[in-house]
């Protein structure tokens, strides 16, 4: 790559060590890119946490049938980001559901 560096902000660019969203592929470097997936919160509101645990540090309340594009699932959780905005973190995977059919 070459051009200036761009700053990323990780609280609204998904990108961690091992894999970023392919969206920051001409822009940052790493090992796995993917496509996001987008769900959706299902019918109760759920948190979007920093990290993948029930205890961990707020980032926001995502509210019923809000899209969150998810990058990476492990354990549970589901990596994104929350599409209306972008926030990034983490989302327990059974909070979210297939997105309602567009009319």
């Amino acid at each position: 790559m070459s051009g200036p560096s761009l700053r990323l902000d990780p609280r609204v660019h998904a990108y961690r060590r091992d894999i970023a969203d392919i969206a920051l592929a001409g822009q940052l470097f790493a090992p796995h890119y993917a496509r996001p997936m987008m769900l959706a919160v299902g019918p109760n509101a759920s948190d979007l946490v920093g990290t993948p645990s029930a205890d961990a540090q707020l980032v926001c309340r995502l509210q019923p049938g809000e899209e969150f594009a998810v990058l990476d699932i492990s354990g549970g959780w589901a990596w994104g980001y929350r599409r209306k905005d972008h926030l990034v973190g983490f989302v327990a995977m059974d909070a979210l559901t297939a997105p309602a059919a567009s009319e």
